[in-house]
């Protein structure tokens, strides 16, 4: 979600669904990690019905039991780290939700809703798109009709700039292999 400039896009936008689907007929559901935008994301739910839920404070990710940890200085939300603090940053801890689990036991989502996935989450794309992938029969991945992804370099466990490259390929890989599924994949920059 962020600042909820992608929410703001798709709703002035007529690329984002099929003809048939009407802006007002759109539910969305934000999730943002960082504490900095709670109060805007808030003020955007309150002013557009098609926002159901503002997961605040919540991070995507492959286990609902793990948290996300990372250092922001509240001041400059570009400034932030995953693992490390820098200068005056404040340590942030927040919950992580399964995206399959919630796509199927809290949604209940099912093959004939259009499920539009957007991604940027600074690195954790990677392990997000192994497990919608791997996940229980391919139960995850046939509710997806389409995906915009950011992939990033950073945010790998062995990660150097020196494989910059290797993992923007691995996004490509990805792209290639979910779009083989059937699924409308894009990069979003």
């Amino acid at each position: 979600a962020n600042r909820g400039d992608t929410f703001l896009l798709l709703l002035n936008n007529d690329t984002f669904f099929p003809p048939t689907i009407h802006r007002r007929d759109i539910d969305v559901y934000l999730f943002e990690a960082s504490p900095i935008w709670d109060d805007l994301l808030f003020e955007y739910w309150t002013r557009y019905p098609q926002i159901k839920h503002v997961y605040n404070s919540t991070a995507i990710g492959t286990n609902s039991s793990e948290k996300l940890i990372f250092f922001m200085d509240l001041n400059n939300h570009e400034a932030s780290s995953a693992f490390h603090k820098m200068g005056g940053a404040q340590k942030i801890i927040v919950d992580c939700i399964d995206i399959c689990e919630w796509m199927i036991n809290d949604m209940n989502f099912n093959i004939n809703d259009n499920v539009i996935i957007k991604l940027d989450i600074e690195g954790g794309e990677y392990p997000i798109m192994d497990h919608i992938w791997n996940y229980k029969n391919n139960q995850c991945i046939s509710l997806i009709d389409e995906m915009y992804i950011e992939w990033h370099p950073w945010g790998q466990k062995k990660w150097n700039d020196t494989q910059h490259h290797n993992y923007l390929e691995r996004g490509k890989n990805w792209n290639d292999r979910f779009g083989q599924r059937g699924i409308k994949m894009h990069i979003w920059h």
